[in-house]
């Protein structure tokens, strides 16, 4: 068996350093995005890629778990917070995923008649305190409306990049508030 170089040993440790880095990035996130109100999906391989990933048997295993996001939703919205932001070059056309920059994916429950009724019928359950019963709903229902085509053209780059400290995080869920209510406004 090869054994492993010096170089090969300080690429891994610094890998797995910013590896390391990133989650703790992600679950500040959630922990503030949680006392802010939002029901974040936790839990599992929950806002982070599979270590195992083989794109079902067609390619070499890789490790995807450094992809990381945030899902969560309020007020019958659902949000996909990326760690990792997608863009498109509007002259060459060549697709980026810009790493350590935050991006938004917004999508809602149903029309905004029913988006209504849903929050009204869960209100009772959001009271009391952590109900893992409207987490799953939360996540089965993310589950169902995620397309991840649609994210890749109509996620929403926040321009905000890692590591994030009190000024960003309130920067970022005012920057979801506004797509909260442009989303609002242009449904009545």
């Amino acid at each position: 068996m090869a054994t492993e170089t010096s170089y090969e040993k300080l690429f891994n440790n610094v890998k797995n350093a910013y590896a390391e880095l990133r989650e703790l990035e992600r679950q500040k996130l959630a922990g503030a995005l949680s006392g802010k109100g939002y029901i974040v999906v936790k839990g599992g391989s929950a806002g982070k890629g599979r270590p195992d990933y083989t794109n079902h048997g067609t390619i070499n295993q890789y490790d995807l778990s450094n992809w990381k996001w945030v899902a969560c939703s309020k007020e019958g919205f659902h949000y996909t917070i990326s760690f990792q932001t997608f863009d498109k070059d509007v002259k060459s056309l060549n697709c980026h995923a810009l790493f350590d920059r935050i991006g938004v994916y917004k999508y809602v429950w149903s029309s905004l008649e029913d988006m209504k009724k849903n929050y009204e019928q869960a209100t009772d359950i959001i009271n009391k305190k952590e109900n893992p019963e409207y987490e799953d709903l939360i996540k089965y229902d993310i589950k169902k409306k995620y397309n991840p085509d649609d994210a890749f053209y109509t996620m929403e780059n926040a321009n905000i990049d890692l590591p994030l400290d009190d000024k960003k995080i309130q920067k970022l869920i005012e920057f979801m508030e506004n797509l909260y209510y442009q989303n609002t406004t242009s449904n009545l």
